[in-house]
């Protein structure tokens, strides 16, 4: 199934683009994440980020579907 993975702050700099189309099997998304990791070198755990499914967050458990948009984004602080 084709996905398209968006990234956000330092791991778009990890990663060394802000998204990407990939075709994989069905996962949930922490295992996606794991995956890339894996690929990109990201340096942060899964556990110390927020994960969005089609622009809701969701949990590493929630299953992964055909064209769905999944987002990686860091802890943001500002003042």
């Amino acid at each position: 199934m084709k996905i398209t993975v968006l990234y956000f702050g330092q791991l778009k700099q990890q990663a060394g683009t802000a998204s990407e189309t990939l075709e994989m099997d069905d996962a949930p998304v922490a295992e996606l994440y794991r995956q890339l990791k894996k690929r990109h070198g990201l340096s942060m755990p899964f556990e110390n980020l927020r994960a969005a499914r089609n622009e809701t967050f969701c949990k590493g458990t929630e299953a992964i579907r055909a064209d769905d948009v999944i987002a990686f984004m860091p802890p943001m602080s500002g003042g």
